[in-house]
């Protein structure tokens, strides 16, 4: 029997583009809790990017390989255990959850976006 390697002879590249890689990157570090759905739509919406949902799971997974992005943790309070320090943890992450981030629910438009599309204030 003979011993030949079971090692592919041609091993996939990448078939996306180096801006692609960058405005990935730029976004998941903005917004480190995003993840490829999210930044999927965002490509879409604001820089016109038709991508996949898998190209961009690639393209994250490569980052995090290379150790340019860190993986998302769950969120893990560090501070000292006082009411006060808590609650202000806990005002930030609304402020940021209820300002900033993009919601499938409405179409991943932030809740600020949302309530201007309706004309609310």
């Amino acid at each position: 029997m003979e011993n030949s390697s079971r090692c592919p002879r041609k091993i996939r590249q990448p078939q996306w583009r180096n801006y692609l890689e960058d405005k990935v990157k730029t976004l998941r570090k903005t917004y480190r809790l995003w993840g490829r759905a999210k930044i999927k739509i965002i490509l879409e919406r604001e820089y016109k990017i038709d991508v996949s949902v898998t190209t961009v799971g690639r393209i994250l997974k490569k980052l995090i390989l290379q150790g340019i992005l860190k993986p998302v943790l769950f969120y893990q309070y560090q501070g000292p255990l006082k009411m006060d320090a808590l609650r202000r943890e806990i005002q930030e992450f609304e402020n940021m959850y209820n300002t900033f981030r993009p919601h499938q629910a409405l179409q991943y438009k932030t809740p600020m976006q949302y309530w201007a599309s309706l004309g609310v204030s």
